[in-house]
This record gives C-alpha cells, sequence and structure tokens, in this order.
C-alpha cells in the first residue's frame, strides 16, 4: 500500500511538470531499467540466477513502464525491442500476461529495416516463447520467423538458441521428424558456439525429439545435459533436464529414480524461485505417485501444479495434463462420472492450445476410456460431452473441486 501510495504521489507530481520535461524523464527512467534488464539478462542462465530473477521481479512494475514508455515512442523501438529480449529469460521462468505479448507485437510491427537482424531474430524467438504458454500455433509460427532471421545472422549461438526452442514447439505441435531434425542441427551449432548453456538445452531437445523412439539414447542425453548444467551452475538447465528425465523414467517405470530427478528439479525450481518450473515438476511427479498407487498423494500435486500454473499465467499450457491427470484419479477412485467429464475437459483445453496428444498420454488416456465407457455404457457421451463443453470458470471449479 505505501508503494502504491507513493507512485500515486510521484504521478500527480509529474502531472504538474510540463510536457517536455515530463517525456524527458520517463525516457532516463526507460534508459536506466533498459540498462539493469540488459545487466542481468547473462546473468539469468548462471549460478546468480535466482538473485538475478528476484531482483528484476522487485523492480518490475518499472521494467513493464518502461517498456510501455518506449514501445509507445517510434524513435525509440529499437530501445523497446532490447528491453523486451533482456527479460526474455525472467519472462520465461515467471510467467508473462497477454500485456507483455501485446506490447511485445506492436514493437515488432513497428521494427523497420533498420532495427539489426540480429535483435530482430532475438524479438521473434522472445515472441514465441511468450506465445508458448497460450497458442501453440502461433508460437510455431513466431519460431519459424525467427530462425529465418538468425540464419541471416550466422550467429551459432543464436541459431542454436532458436533450433531448440523450435524443436520444441514443432515436436508439442505434432511433427516429431522435423522436430528430430531441428534437433540435430541445434546441436551441431552449440558445438560451434562454445557455449555450455547452449550446449546443454540443446541435448534437452534433441533427447525430447528421440524420447518415443529411443529412450536409452535420450537418457544419456538428459544425464550429460545434467553434467553440462553442473558445470555451468545453470540452475534452469538443471531443472529441465531433471524435469524431463524424470518422466522419461516414470514412463520406464523406473519410479524410484524418477522421484529423485523429479525431486532435484523442485530444488532447482526453488533455487530460482520459479513458479512455474516448480507447477511442472509438481505435474511429472503427481505421476510418480500415480503409478506408485497413491491416489491421494497425485491428486494432491496435481491441484498444486494448477493452482501454480494459475498464479503464473501458464494455466493454457498445463490444464489439460492437470485435468487428465485428475480423471486418471477420479478413475482408481471409483468416480467414473467425474472422471468421463474430466476427459472432457482435457480434450477440449488440448484443442484450445492447438496441441496433439503426448503419445505416452494417449495410450492411458484410450485405456481409461475403454474402462470408462465399459462402465458407464450409455451414459458415458453425457459426462464427456459436459467436460467438453464447460465454460472455462466452471471447469476451472470442476477441475479443482470447487
Amino acid at each position: 500500500r505505501l508503494l502504491e501510495t507513493i507512485r500515486q504521489y510521484s504521478a500527480e507530481r509529474l502531472g504538474e511538470v510540463d510536457r517536455s520535461e515530463n517525456h524527458r524523464l520517463f525516457d532516463c527512467h526507460a534508459k536506466f531499467y533498459l540498462a539493469c534488464a540488459e545487466i542481468a539478462a547473462p546473468l539469468l542462465t548462471g549460478p546468480g540466477q535466482g538473485t538475478q530473477l528476484a531482483r528484476l521481479a522487485a523492480e518490475y512494475p518499472n521494467l513493464y513502464a518502461a517498456l510501455e514508455h518506449l514501445s509507445g515512442n517510434g524513435d525509440q523501438i529499437e530501445h523497446a525491442l532490447r528491453l523486451a529480449v533482456a527479460l526474455r529469460h525472467y519472462w520465461h521462468a515467471v510467467g508473462a500476461r497477454s500485456g507483455e505479448i501485446l506490447l511485445l507485437e506492436g514493437i515488432l510491427e513497428q521494427s523497420d529495416h533498420e532495427v539489426p537482424t540480429t535483435l530482430m531474430a532475438a524479438g521473434w524467438l522472445c515472441k514465441a516463447d511468450l506465445l508458448r504458454s497460450s497458442d501453440l500455433a502461433a508460437s510455431v509460427h513466431a519460431g519459424k520467423r525467427a530462425l529465418e532471421l538468425a540464419r541471416k545472422c550466422g550467429d551459432p549461438k543464436l541459431v542454436a538458441e532458436t533450433l531448440s526452442f523450435h524443436s520444441l514447439t514443432t515436436l508439442f505441435h505434432g511433427d516429431a521428424q522435423e522436430a528430430l531434425s531441428l534437433a540435430n542441427e541445434a546441436v551441431a551449432f552449440a558445438l560451434e558456439s562454445g557455449d555450455a548453456v547452449v550446449m546443454g538445452a540443446s541435448l534437452n531437445c534433441l533427447a525430447n525429439a528421440v524420447e518415443e523412439s529411443d529412450p536409452p539414447l535420450a537418457e544419456r542425453l538428459y544425464t550429460e545435459s545434467i553434467t553440462l548444467g553442473e558445470q555451468s551452475g545453470n540452475w534452469s538447465g538443471l531443472w529441465r533436464s531433471h524435469n524431463n528425465l524424470g518422466y522419461l523414467l516414470t514412463q520406464l517405470g523406473r519410479l524410484s529414480e524418477a522421484r529423485e530427478h523429479l525431486e532435484s528439479a523442485l530444488v532447482a525450481a526453488s533455487r530460482i524461485g520459479s513458479e512455474v518450473y516448480t507447477a511442472l515438476a509438481r505435474g511429472n511427479l503427481a505421476w510418480v505417485l500415480f503409478h506408485e498407487g497413491d491416489t491421494e498423494g497425485a491428486t494432491t500435486n496435481f491441484a498444486l501444479c494448477m493452482r501454480s500454473a494459475r498464479r503464473s499465467g501458464q494455466i493454457r499450457r498445463l490444464f489439460s495434463n492437470v485435468s487428465f491427470g485428475l480423471a486418471c484419479c477420479a478413475t482408481r477412485d471409483g468416480d467414473a462420472e467425474r472422471a468421463a467429464a474430466l476427459h472432457g475437459i482435457s480434450q477440449a483445453s488440448l484443442d484450445a492450445y492447438g496441441s496433439p496428444w503426448d503419445p505416452n498420454e494417449e495410450r492411458i488416456r484410450d485405456a481409461e476410456m475403454a474402462q470408462l465407457r465399459q462402465t458407464l455404457g450409455a451414459s458415458f457421451d453425457h459426462w464427456y460431452d459436459s467436460g467438453l463443453t464447460m465454460g472455462r470458470e466452471e471447469a476451472n471449479a470442476f477441475v479443482l473441486n470447487q
């Protein structure tokens, strides 16, 4: 409340200043926070990234105000794009709202041929990253544009980063073969760059791409990525590697090993202070508990995952996974009607996000649906359709059993 009072007082005082002086003050403010963000940016993938994220979070109202100011001034669009690019890893870790996406889209629309191609590529990569939590198809489209621009620059680090991210979204969008090709290329460019953080990310993407076809290779790649994360002190990289390896080991039935890696992922998320990363690891840990027969523990962790996702703006990305997991828990608890409705909610959410089913989850879902059809008979379609057509708020409340 005190900070809000100070903000209101400052706004009133600024209103007393003439327009040109007011603009100059906002320019100085924006210049200062652009410098702060660009100093912090390279530290957001190193040992002190948690501290840097906390500092940016404390100053985020100022950073957002600076981005708004710069984006509204045509002669400072390049500075606006630099600020957005500098905040990319921050947004990736803490989540971004629709306001950030709209601002970045406006900045990119105003950017012209005078803006360096390297910066434009990084800007489109930032857009693809922000859109991944809400619109997968749009994220893939932005990633393609980022990759086109990055290839023109010839910077192996930027090309590797862009290929890695585009590989992931392409895989989640359903094109496994193209994702594998992009991931292999990302590893080659990462090797050329000599950057351990970029190398770890590219190995992660390659592991994702081969999980279904070659699980032992995926496991080795994740393990190598963990080693690189430990060497570079990159907690977000360690979170990603442990989380993904934990998910893979769950699918392979190696539950105790999976739990160890997912608990390590939660530790990494805590060191960073990222609710986004915590939500994703909680969701995967819930599946371990489910396969261990602990339905109550799984239900609790799925609910925790959803609450974290809502707070961090990742609900559209994770809602289908959570409702699907809770549907499986409901089936095991003997509540077939609730399970069928949750499966409908999960399908509707996945359709809205624009992603096909994960192959492992699809196998579980097919078996679940067959069991529920046998249990419910003709009423299955009624309950499934009720979930499929629920409004967003009603579905949220139903999933959390409120």
